[in-house]
């Protein structure tokens, strides 16, 4: 992890090359704005390679994250009908003058995105758009399912709170009415599947029927209101986007796909423009595509490292991905047999959680958001926790005091290994 974080600062910087001889005033200021942000958050994460807490701290974290999505979802299933009848707090006002986009739009011209469908509002709760509460809610069912389901362990204790959180999140999911939540949640039922080799199956369908009854349930409730169901218009959407039932399936009205998926496309060809250190960080904008379209951002983690910071930039973002996908397939194996429920826990969660953040970089952008390194430092958090002080080496990096160059050419690096406990 830390080598690969490092590799991803080495190459923010070499993507400078481009706005560097551009001559061009606003590329330059876009990249050094854009690249410290960048550095920010890789150094935020760096730091969290390095920090070693308590096992019984970590699953203190995930579930202060399971607690406050109650408050979410209860406020996304609220704020559903509140924006139908003009009730309070339906609307939350943005003025974080921080999100100011780029001096083109001003803060108090933002709101938070919610597509209507006749009576029926996008669930956003305290989130800037549907998608992001799904990402949330998807974390939250990673955390309170896979113990539940693979170690028949529930992180929460009380049964009722843990099935009313469970459940609200589920509603709240089905309220974002976004195509983010189905990718994700078709990929952490196949890989539950793949995991229990198909032994849970069963468990996985009652379950799934318990949750359609309470959505059916949900989808009646708005329907009296809105006159309209939400269940029709994800069948709408999913049919459309994946040009099933023929002509007579019509598109959604405001419907991103297409244009997500040509965002996507057109960083991809203004990778192929600048292939070795591509445009600069956060600097799409600034080359145009084959056609002469411009992008500010692509809608995909992936092609937006690809196309601001080239082939190793690219490459690096990808691979500190996979990395997690095989240290957490490793966890998952190492730890499996370990008679400990808090260990249980974790380890059965970590396998989902990197499948999570790697689903999360194909179907949104995640090069520079603050969330998607907070939960990859939270994993290298369950990591470090079980590994450290259980049958691992750890390397303790022992810097001079005075920071000059010469003397970070001498960094000494110990190995240290920790007996099992």
């Amino acid at each position: 992890m830390l080598v690969i974080l490092v590799l991803l600062l080495i190459t923010c910087l070499l993507s400078g090359i481009a706005p560097i001889s551009s001559s061009n005033y606003f590329y330059l200021i876009q990249y050094v704005k854009s690249s410290l942000h960048f550095v920010y958050l890789v150094l935020f994460t760096i730091i969290s390679v390095g920090i070693i807490l308590p096992l019984d701290k970590v699953l203190l974290i995930v579930r202060t994250f399971i607690i406050s999505s109650l408050v979410v979802n209860l406020f996304a299933i609220y704020q559903t009908p509140a924006r139908a009848f003009d009730w309070p707090f339906a609307n939350l006002e943005i003025k974080n003058s921080s999100l100011n986009y780029r001096n083109a739009m001003r803060t108090e011209d933002q709101q938070q995105l919610s597509l209507s469908f006749e009576g029926f509002f996008r669930a956003t709760s305290f989130f800037s758009e549907p998608s992001a509460l799904a990402s949330f809610d998807m974390m939250v069912l990673c955390f309170l399912i896979t113990p539940y389901m693979l170690q028949n362990i529930r992180i929460i204790n009380n049964k009722f709170l843990f099935y009313l959180i469970l459940y609200s999140t589920f509603i709240g999911l089905f309220l974002t009415f976004s195509l983010t939540a189905v990718f994700q949640l078709v990929v952490f039922i196949a890989l539950l599947l793949l995991v229990s080799k198909g032994k849970k199956i069963l468990q996985v369908a009652s379950f799934a029927v318990t949750i359609l009854v309470l959505i059916v349930i949900t989808d009646s409730y708005v329907e009296s209101y809105a006159d309209i169901s939400v269940l029709s218009l994800y069948k709408q959407r999913i049919f459309s986007v994946l040009h099933l039932g023929g002509p007579s399936v019509e598109e959604i009205s405001g419907e991103s796909f297409g244009e997500r998926s040509s965002f996507i496309k057109g960083a991809i060809q203004i990778w192929g423009k600048r292939p070795v250190w591509g445009t600069g960080i956060g600097c799409l904008q600034f080359v145009k595509t084959p056609e002469g379209e411009v992008i500010v951002f692509s809608t995909s983690g992936f092609s937006e490292a690809f196309g601001v910071m080239g082939i190793l930039g690219g490459l690096a973002f990808l691979a500190l991905h996979i990395y997690m996908l095989l240290i957490a397939y490793r966890t998952y194996v190492n730890f499996k047999n370990l008679n400990d429920k808090d260990i249980n826990c974790i380890q059965t969660i970590v396998p989902f959680f990197s499948a999570l953040l790697f689903a999360s970089s194909i179907s949104g952008n995640t090069v520079i958001d603050t969330f998607h390194y907070a939960k990859i430092a939270l994993f290298q958090f369950m990591i470090n926790a079980l590994y450290v002080g259980k049958r691992s080496e750890v390397l303790n990096l022992s810097l001079y005091k005075l920071f000059t160059p010469i003397q970070l050419l001498y960094m000494n690096i110990k190995k240290v290994k920790h007996e099992l406990d």
